[in-house]
């Protein structure tokens, strides 16, 4: 399978692959009008209708028209050449609004490629939901000459999304809809017409993203920046397999508890319970209060939503011993119509030949009674250990400059150094792959984050090893997010640091046949939050610095904070994190700290 990369005219286009067809078309007439097709030997694709070939401009166009590649017919080189070029395809109506970068205004697409402007926020809601401002894409000024504009939509009643969606079911339908503007036939593409999508591989290569332009740049949030709120508690449960023992994935969605008081705790949290199945609950955020003693009695409780719900699908059935999970909300993404919560679910030991060894991702609804969990997918050719934990979104802007989109990080950080010694991050898209993907598909990631494993260079007993600083085998870092305030940002991690010597074996020494808690330890276990610089994950994505280079450049003792503390040495002091870009609120599970229970610590991002 060869290389790859992303095409750079005005738009970029696609790097995507088709399977060869066992025969390649031989004259014009054999085409069906309104294909989808590809020269013999190629992997561009266009679209066929009446005697003429149309070019996408860039994915998210081809992604509000198809799900996949399954339908491209392959023609001979002769065919394609002699089939001239007509002009470029424009967004599907209804589907997503568009805007220009010199414009601020938003538009609705209507029929023929018609753009219609959305003229107040209130109108823009009815349409397309409390999530419309996720829902708008830009379109290069060199396109927008492909649209008209028509009259604005001054009332809801003015447009209706899924009526027009209705009446244009595919591009040809679109192209009469309307009087749309023409172009002549070019011999190759031009800045009006330019190169074409190419469909993306199952197993994709790796695909490079184009460097920006211009880079993006924040000042560093510091530890000083997170003003403590308190906490509160979770709901309790008679049976004590809800929240008790849970705590090792949360996510926040901004659209939450919509009837919940004005107390400026807006949104909702989605997490999962018992570590034995990691079901998921939707709960109402309470105001967190400070105890001063720290008595759970002080605290305020959360409400329930939706109750606890597997939203594994039968999925990951063979994962059962000591599961991890990640767990994140995004808007609707590429040709979706809702938001997704987004899964990873990986285990303890998944070796190879073993059938734990087994894709880690997947996607579901926000309904817990109707998940309708769609995956499996892998990450592809990553280390599992390395991929199938913690989940967080990147603000888009730096995933358009840097990561061609990827909205969505994944990683995990084993003990003892399997998945890399340090924590992991990749930007992955499920998204780009379908509607959903199919089961099985392998997921192009770009690395952001890479220590060295273990298995290639042990820090035990090489010091050539490329670690995070100060590492320890007993290191956990079992939560991450995205922060970002005004002008300030940081990637942070929560988990568990150690420190002084560490060992395999129990709390007492080192030791192969201990009875019970046998892992790694270190003399001294503390609760931590980390702090990278997302302009150090840039220079990884532009190939300016290695994957293992970057560094947390400040840390932040959570001991202050948290109400458990036993002992000296306990593993797991903090559970995940989820950030509300929007309010600016940082949530931390503090695991077993009311009883079987996890507390909830608020911080406010200033």
């Amino acid at each position: 399978m060869k290389a790859t990369r992303f095409i750079v005219a005005i738009a970029m286009a696609i790097a995507l692959f088709v399977a060869p067809a066992s025969q390649a078309i031989n004259s014009v007439g054999e085409i069906p009008n309104g294909s989808l097709i590809k020269k013999d030997g190629s992997s561009s694709v266009y679209y066929y209708a009446d005697e003429g070939r149309y070019v996408f401009p860039n994915e998210r166009t081809f992604y509000t028209w198809y799900d996949g590649f399954d339908s491209v017919l392959t023609v001979m080189p002769n065919v394609l050449s002699s089939i001239p070029l007509r002009g470029n395809v424009t967004y599907r109506p209804g589907v997503r609004m568009v805007k220009i970068q010199t414009d601020p205004k938003v538009y609705a697409v209507d029929a023929g490629g018609t753009l219609r402007w959305v003229n107040s926020e209130g109108v823009a809601r009815a349409l397309y939901g409390n999530n419309w401002n996720r829902q708008i894409d830009d379109v290069p000024d060199a396109f927008f000459v492909n649209y008209v504009v028509g009259e604005p939509v001054n009332v809801a009643a003015d447009f209706s999304p899924a009526q027009v969606r209705a009446q244009v079911r595919n591009i040809r339908e679109n192209r009469v809809a309307t009087p749309t503007p023409s172009t002549p036939d070019p011999v190759e593409p031009t800045p009006s017409t330019p190169d074409p999508v190419e469909p993306t591989p199952s197993t994709p290569d790796p695909v490079e993203p184009t460097p920006a332009a211009s880079t993006i740049s924040a000042d560093r949030l510091q530890p000083s920046d997170l003003v403590y709120r308190g906490a509160f508690r979770l709901p309790a449960a008679a049976d004590g397999m809800g929240w008790e023992w849970g705590g090792d994935a949360m996510t926040y969605y901004p659209n939450g508890d919509p009837s919940g008081p004005a107390d400026g705790y807006l949104g909702s949290l989605y997490g999962t319970g018992h570590a034995w199945n990691m079901s998921v609950s939707e709960i109402a955020i309470p105001i967190p209060r400070v105890s001063a003693t720290k008595n759970t009695e002080d605290l305020n409780r959360a409400t329930t939503l939706q109750g606890f719900a597997d939203v594994r699908g039968g999925l990951f059935n063979p994962l059962e011993e000591i599961i991890r999970v990640g767990l994140e909300y995004l808007p609707a993404q590429g040709s979706q119509t809702s938001g997704k919560l987004y899964l990873a679910f990986g285990q303890h030991f998944q070796e190879e030949g073993s059938s734990q060894l087994m894709p880690s991702h997947a996607w579901c609804e926000l309904d817990l009674s109707h998940p309708n969990t769609k995956g499996i997918w892998w990450v592809d050719g990553e280390n599992i250990y390395s991929v199938n934990d913690y989940l967080f979104s990147i603000p888009e802007d730096w995933a358009d400059a840097y990561v061609g989109g990827r909205v969505l990080a994944t990683g995990r950080y084993r003990d003892g150094g399997w998945s890399g010694q340090g924590p992991s991050i990749y930007a992955i898209a499920p998204w780009d792959y379908g509607n959903p993907p199919v089961s099985g598909t392998h997921i192009q990631p770009i690395q952001l984050l890479q220590y060295d494993t273990s298995y290639d260079n042990d820090a035990l007993f090489s010091s050539s090893a490329r670690t995070i600083n100060n590492y320890h085998h007993s290191d956990t870092w079992t939560g991450a997010a995205w922060l970002s305030s005004g002008d300030k940002a940081a990637v942070v991690f929560a988990g568990t640091k150690g420190f002084g010597d560490y060992w395999y074996g129990d709390v007492n020494g080192p030791c192969t046949d201990c009875a019970s808690q046998r892992g790694w330890w270190s003399d001294r276990m503390d609760g931590q939050i980390i702090f990278y610089d997302p302009d150090d994950l840039a220079a990884v994505a532009r190939g300016e610095m290695e994957p293992w280079q970057p560094q947390p450049y400040a840390t932040m003792d959570l001991t202050p904070y948290l109400y458990r503390r036993w002992a000296a040495q306990e593993m797991f002091r903090v559970g995940a994190i989820a950030f509300d870009r929007t309010h600016g609120f940082l949530y931390l599970f503090e695991q077993l700290a009311d009883g079987d229970l996890p507390l909830v610590h608020v911080w406010k991002v200033n």
